[in-house]
């Protein structure tokens, strides 16, 4: 009868301890593939390129994707994506991963900070004239700069009222010296 409770208790012990190591192996490599990512790719196309990357899609089961912004004045396309290829061969997850690429150049890129610091500005003068939460707002920079407002329907918002808030948006003066 002990030895029937050893015997037991020894298999127990053994299969929680068999569990144990397969559990810490599965999250340890899940970890280590990650930190590689993280630090031989992303990490060394920033330092080598300076560009922005990212990584996504690894918990939601479709195959993680390798998101690069770069700028095709300063980086060639070809000769970056080659570079990040060799990477993810050299630690076999060239398969494992897909490479996205955009192309942003300076003037694009300037745009862009220019667009959301008016977007900025935009948000902060409608909080500050009680407006945030009953008007919308979007900004488009092209050639020019245009900032669309709209309000519902069911806004309680005077015309003339808003008319005024917002003509002190714009009302600046621009000075031109020679």
């Amino acid at each position: 009868m002990k030895k029937k409770k050893i015997i037991i208790f020894s298999g127990i012990l053994l299969f929680i301890l068999i569990i144990t190591i397969f559990s810490n192996n599965f999250s340890i490599e899940e970890r280590e593939e990650d930190e590689i990512v993280a630090e031989e790719i992303l990490d060394y196309t920033f330092e080598n390129y300076d560009i922005h990357a990212a990584s996504s899609g690894h918990d939601d089961g479709e195959k993680p994707v390798l998101f690069f912004d770069i700028n095709p004045d300063t980086v060639n396309i070809d000769e970056f994506h080659s570079d990040v290829l060799d990477k993810l061969k050299q630690y076999d997850l060239a398969d494992k991963y897909t490479i996205e690429i955009e192309q942003t150049s300076t003037e694009e890129a300037r745009l862009e900070v220019l667009g959301g610091d008016i977007m900025e500005i935009v948000e902060n003068y409608l909080k500050e004239n009680g407006m945030s939460e009953n008007v919308g707002y979007d900004v488009n920079i092209d050639k020019n700069i245009h900032i669309n407002l709209s309000i519902p329907d069911d806004s309680n918002f005077d015309k003339d009222e808003y008319e005024e808030v917002m003509d002190n948006l714009i009302d600046f003066d621009i000075h031109v010296e020679k």
